[in-house]
């Protein structure tokens, strides 16, 4: 699967290869906001799709659970933020 954001001027960018057993589209689920990418699949793929409400039931009883979404929506977010900065920033 690809993970890929459609930039101003119509341009997409890749963000993601995902795998299997990979999730996605938690960050708009744990921050309540609208979705920010779009998921494509690049080959035949089965999909188990979780309402808001099973999320939330899940988190409640399973606080490791929501920490271990926790930190990858952390992660996710700290790459996407390196992704946005120009090359020369970093000299």
């Amino acid at each position: 699967m690809e993970v890929v954001r459609e930039e101003e001027g119509g341009e997409e960018t890749l963000l993601a290869r995902l795998t299997e057993g990979e999730c996605f589209g938690e960050l708009a689920v744990l921050c309540e906001a609208p979705r920010t990418a779009t998921v494509r699949a690049i080959t035949s793929i089965d999909v188990l799709t979780l309402h808001r409400s099973a999320f939330t039931t899940l988190f409640a009883h399973l606080p490791a659970l929501r920490d271990s979404f926790q930190r990858m929506r952390e992660e996710r977010t700290r790459k996407d933020r390196l992704r946005k900065q120009p090359f020369s920033s970093w000299l």
